[in-house]
């Protein structure tokens, strides 16, 4: 989601769209923004110093949604954030170990990966295509 340069309501729209099509609910993406020091206490000392907010966080600040979810990250118990701010890690490391559910499909033990190049494939003409996926383990 640093997908934003500038600031204004172009590029906040562009930042909750992409909020949208990530799959994280507002609090998740909130909580996220703050994976360099993922923390209650980032959260406020944002509150407490808007001046040194980064681009993203002015767009936390600027939104009445993204700024309620601040609001109640900074009044929840420090294990609150911790607990969306893990559940958001995970989900958004599981969609990047895969592409999809169909791309990488698993049974047990054994997945179907990617096919090792053979070594004459490195050559730039090579008429013969490597095998598109092999059985491996998981």
């Amino acid at each position: 989601m640093n997908l934003v340069y500038g600031f204004g309501p172009t590029q906040l729209a562009h930042y909750l769209h992409a909020i949208k099509i990530s799959g994280l609910t507002i609090p998740e993406a909130v909580a996220f923004s703050f994976a360099q020091s993922p923390s209650k206490a980032a959260v406020v000392a944002l509150l407490d110093a808007p001046e040194t907010a980064s681009q993203v966080h002015k767009f936390q600040l600027a939104d009445a949604a993204l700024l309620d979810a601040l609001h109640m990250f900074a009044e929840s118990p420090p294990s609150y954030f911790d607990d969306v701010f893990a559940t958001t890690w995970t989900k958004l490391m599981t969609a990047d170990l895969h592409d999809g559910p169909t791309s990488t499909p698993c049974t047990g033990d054994v997945c179907l990966c990617p096919a090792p190049m053979d070594p004459k494939r490195k050559m730039l003409f090579s008429p013969k295509p490597p095998p598109a996926m092999i059985p491996c383990q998981c």
